[in-house]
């Protein structure tokens, strides 16, 4: 894990090339971008223990719309 010049989290990574396997949080004038890259698995999971929201997507801190989980 390091933190490059510009303020941004690299870590399993020493690139922000997104080609690189890593995780990296930018900094600067990208900042709150947020980058997953995975050579032979998925880049992301999400997961919870019961029904609801996964994730909520914004505008201008309005909810825009979600990805929800019901039943199996």
């Amino acid at each position: 894990m390091r933190i490059d010049s510009s303020g941004g989290l690299l870590i399993g990574t020493t690139s922000t090339d997104i080609a690189n396997a890593g995780t990296v949080l930018y900094g600067g004038s990208n900042k709150g971008v947020l980058t997953l890259s995975s050579t032979n698995m998925q880049s992301l999971y999400i997961n919870r223990s019961n029904d609801g929201t996964l994730a909520e997507f914004r505008s201008a801190n309005t909810a825009e719309g979600t990805i929800s989980v019901s039943g199996s």
